[in-house]
């Protein structure tokens, strides 16, 4: 493996930061890891939402479907059942990535990390700890993170926060040095934040 190597680190969270009995039993943190970003993946990600821009118009005729729902690009928890089926299919067909996921079940969360520091924080550090423990970064000669855009702020700086706490940590540690970027991009920009949306939404 060359020194050219670029390292792209993948981030999404499904869950909310409410903690009440009613509210979502469990927060997920995951991440899709690859030094492969596939041409024929995204290739076949556009291919594939355009056929089934063509089977919703068709079922729009036959079914009740909401008319907002444009298929703009792939968000599991709103996409129809006929679209989940055939992105997993194609997920399922990827043998360049890595899959690290944090489950954190938000009734076990101590009351002083019921907050956007304490929890994101946390969570983005064990869940980059995981990564680390099973990457060598002597391998590589960049570091790019990207995770999907979030409405608020202070969950955004949140996640930068604790990301950049365990990258630092961690190279202080091991005696590493290597340059890094984190982006915080809509996932409609980026198929492989697509994919790491479906596969967290998945678990």
């Amino acid at each position: 493996m060359g020194m050219n190597k670029v390292l792209y680190i993948f981030i999404d969270e499904s869950g909310n930061l409410i903690f009440t009995p009613k509210s979502t039993a469990y927060f997920v943190t995951t991440a899709v890891v690859t030094d492969e970003i596939s041409d024929q993946f995204i290739v076949d990600f556009f291919k594939l939402k355009n056929e089934l821009l063509l089977k919703v118009e068709e079922l729009r005729k036959t079914s009740n479907i909401n008319d907002s729902y444009k298929l703009e690009y792939f968000h599991a928890s709103e996409d129809l059942q006929i679209v989940r089926d055939e992105v997993f299919k194609l997920i399922e067909r990827q043998n360049d990535i890595k899959v690290f996921s944090v489950i954190t079940e938000k009734r076990k969360t101590h009351p002083k990390l019921q907050n956007a520091n304490g929890f994101y924080i946390k969570n983005a550090k064990w869940l980059i700890h995981e990564i680390f423990k099973h990457i060598n970064f002597r391998n590589y000669s960049h570091l790019v993170i990207f995770f999907d855009d979030m409405q608020v702020s202070k969950n955004k700086e949140a996640l930068f926060k604790g990301v950049k706490s365990e990258l630092t940590d961690f190279f202080l540690l091991k005696n590493i040095s290597i340059p890094y970027t984190i982006h915080s991009h809509q996932s409609k920009s980026n198929y492989y934040l697509q994919l790491v949306d479906y596969i967290s939404w998945a678990i």
